[in-house]
């Protein structure tokens, strides 16, 4: 795992849903994706990847993170399942990070996507009180879409 507070938070719900599995975790309060993608070209990847980076960058740098989300991509490899969510803050999505993620999606046959946006607008309950972060209901259901996730990348032969 690799990514800002809202890894944090999801960190302890997967480690209960996986107590026989090793976690590698970077997860930093306030990350930007260029100092998450710095970590993660320094990490000893597992066959899991999970990333939730953009968060805590300006909404106008989409051409910076469609690089990132490039070079996230490429240093994952193509036989490691790479995770990551799209992003809702301060009560609205991010709309052009999410599109630059859903075509990534499109692109790269091991990138599974958590959907935390549309999940938010679905449920605006899950979140704290900050607009950004999820309450228990959030991340239970975050952690969730990660797991689906990993075994949607499993089954289709990735991270085997």
């Amino acid at each position: 795992m690799v990514g800002d507070s809202l890894n944090l938070g999801t960190e302890p719900l997967l480690r209960d849903a996986l107590p026989r599995w090793t976690f590698r975790t970077d997860d930093v309060v306030g990350r930007s994706t260029a100092t998450g993608l710095e970590r993660l070209r320094a990490a000893t990847l597992a066959p899991y990847v999970v990333i939730s980076l953009g968060t805590n960058d300006p909404v106008s740098e989409v051409e910076a993170f469609r690089a990132a989300v490039a070079d996230a991509l490429q240093i994952a490899g193509p036989n490691r399942c790479a995770i990551w969510a799209t992003i809702h803050r301060d009560g609205n999505a991010y709309d052009p990070f999410n599109d630059v993620l859903r075509a990534a999606t499109d692109r790269n046959r091991n990138l599974r996507l958590i959907e935390w946006a549309q999940m938010i607008d679905k449920h605006p309950d899950w979140l704290a009180y900050d607009g950004i972060h999820g309450n228990p209901d959030g991340y239970a259901a975050r952690a969730e879409a990660v797991l689906g996730a990993m075994r949607s990348c499993h089954a289709a032969g990735f991270a085997q």
